[in-house]
């Protein structure tokens, strides 16, 4: 029996010429990312007193020819805060101000159980991670910011220490003003405003949660059991609904008169603002209270002074193509 013949399948010879474009392609790539790098770890974005800032060094987006507004806002945000964290710096190292890696790493734990808010009180990011993308941040560049503040809070307690007359006498000055119209406050709270649907049927539901809260209040519920359970104060419901020091008037009017119309210790029935339902009560600040407050707020405000002038003295420039239109 004749066997069939066998077929082969031959590939066509390819031009060697063919083989030496490709690599020639591949190595002008890498090339091209090589020297693009190169080129990027060059490019100065801003000098702070003569110290350059490169983008490579920032992780900035990059925009290109992009008419993308916002990532072009978030880049030149950047570069301005980072320039600003740059004098902070040199400003620390002039004054021979050290801070330790384990103070950064404290830092960075009080962030996470206290996390910024989205831009309204009773709102914060979930997470570290969501905050540092919103400023397009990484954890590096949180850790120099957090290193500046604890190095410029150093400073300030060395001058609070320095000159306590002075500093004592504004400190009066503002005491008296604190004992008027501070108070430590808590609050339960049902958001109306933000809440997406049939603004009735929203009011009439969170209305409803409140009169339950406050049921439970008026049954010998501890405030801070249904604060923690209830509350949509994202800020104060892990604290047991705690504001801390608040001035009376800085939640709106609602909240300020009913207040005035609580004496100390006693619960407020729910009542209605623009952006929800509140319960609220409050405690007056002790002596003790009122010394630590204004030793705090004039170290915040001292430090916002200071900020300023170390911002104002030093010479920062933007480059012409990251200063944009």
């Amino acid at each position: 029996m004749n066997e069939a013949p066998k077929t082969t399948t031959s590939r066509p010879d390819r031009n060697p010429l063919v083989y030496w474009l490709i690599a020639a392609g591949v190595v002008l790539a890498i090339a091209l990312i090589v020297y693009d790098g190169q080129r990027s770890a060059k490019v100065v974005v801003a000098r702070v007193n003569g110290e350059p800032i490169y983008a490579v060094d920032l992780n900035l987006p990059n925009t290109g020819d992009s008419f993308d507004e916002v990532a072009d806002k978030t880049r030149q945000k950047k570069i301005q805060r980072v320039a600003e964290q740059l004098a902070y710096r040199q400003y620390l190292t002039k004054h021979n101000v050290s801070v330790s890696e384990d103070e950064v790493d404290y830092q960075v734990k009080a962030l996470e159980s206290n996390l910024p808010t989205t831009g309204c009180p009773c709102c914060t990011f979930p997470d570290v991670g969501k905050y540092l993308a919103s400023i397009g941040y990484s954890m590096g560049d949180l850790r120099k910011e957090l290193k500046n503040d604890v190095g410029l809070q150093k400073c300030l307690s060395q001058s609070w220490e320095s000159s306590p007359a002075e500093l004592r006498k504004r400190q009066a000055e503002r005491a008296d003003y604190v004992r008027r119209h501070y108070v430590h406050g808590w609050q339960i709270f049902f958001n109306t405003f933000q809440k997406v649907g049939d603004k009735a049927q929203i009011r009439q539901r969170e209305s409803a949660r409140a009169q339950d809260a406050w049921s439970q209040l008026q049954h010998g519920k501890a405030f801070a059991a249904v604060a923690t359970a209830m509350s949509e104060d994202m800020t104060s419901n892990r604290k047991g609904g705690s504001l801390g020091f608040i001035d009376r008037a800085s939640y709106g009017r609602e909240f300020e008169r009913t207040l005035i119309s609580l004496k100390p210790g006693q619960c407020s029935p729910p009542f209605e603002s623009p952006w929800g339902f509140h319960i609220v009560e409050w405690e007056p600040m002790t002596e003790t209270d009122v010394a630590q407050f204004c030793q705090t707020d004039f170290q915040k405000r001292e430090l916002e002074r200071m900020r300023g002038q170390i911002v104002h003295d030093a010479k920062i420039e933007i480059t012409r193509a990251n200063q944009g239109s």
